[in-house]
């Protein structure tokens, strides 16, 4: 590894260790993405989405590419939410809609949940049809 290359990240951790962004377990931050927010905004259940969007991405956001089951009735029971299960389904399907969550694995009934993973809007197409979703692979 050459000295520049070396130097560089010395940089890079110092500048985030004065910045405060150093991860430290619970106490560390999480990103949202303004576009996310503003896309979110559009919708009628908008306060849900927003909320099921963050707590994903405090969940999940951190794992890129990361597939998780949406078990409402267990994010009720351990505290996450107390959103009843309508409105948290409602909230999911507004994310996918708007293409920040994508559907990966289907449920089977009595073993697994339908599975999902966080997807990146791109920025506005700018020919007034709306935002432009990343497509993930698989």
């Amino acid at each position: 590894m050459p000295d520049s290359e070396v130097k560089a990240i010395a940089a890079w951790t110092w500048r985030a260790r004065l910045e405060n962004r150093i991860f430290r377990g619970r106490d560390s931050a999480v990103s949202l993405n303004r576009l996310a927010l503003d896309a979110l905004r559009q919708w009628h259940n908008e306060a849900d989405a927003i909320a099921l969007f963050v707590l994903l991405q405090d969940m999940h956001g951190h794992t890129p590419g990361k597939r998780f089951a949406l078990d409402f009735r267990a994010m009720r029971d351990a505290g996450l939410t107390s959103l009843s299960i309508p409105r948290l389904r409602a909230a999911r399907r507004t994310l996918e809609a708007v293409g920040l969550v994508r559907l990966v694995g289907n449920y089977r009934a009595g073993s697994v949940h339908q599975t999902f993973t966080l997807a990146r809007l791109r920025v506005p197409s700018g020919d007034g049809a709306g935002f432009v979703h990343i497509r993930e692979p698989g």
